[in-house]
């Protein structure tokens, strides 16, 4: 259960206390769904950001998908190759 209230943490209070890579971690299961956890395409992007920015690779390469297929946030081709 406390893994579940951990998912479902405000992006941006749980951001400060996580490392990239739990981020990311963090993206996958609201983007593809996990035990107890409905896929959120809008959340996943948003954890897959976070991460990113922070230079984490698998989270630049997840996040650049989803601004090249539009999945979760505004399609974006140009920033999606950047």
């Amino acid at each position: 259960m406390a893994v579940i209230a951990c998912l479902l943490a405000p992006p941006l209070a749980s951001a400060q206390s996580q490392s990239a890579q739990d981020e990311f971690e963090t993206g996958k299961r609201f983007f593809h769904g996990a035990p107890g956890v409905q896929p959120d395409l809008v959340k996943g992007a948003e954890w897959y950001r976070m991460a990113a920015e922070q230079g984490y690779a698998p989270a630049q390469f997840a996040y650049a998908d989803c601004l090249r297929d539009g999945s979760g946030v505004r399609q974006d081709g140009v920033a999606a190759r950047a």
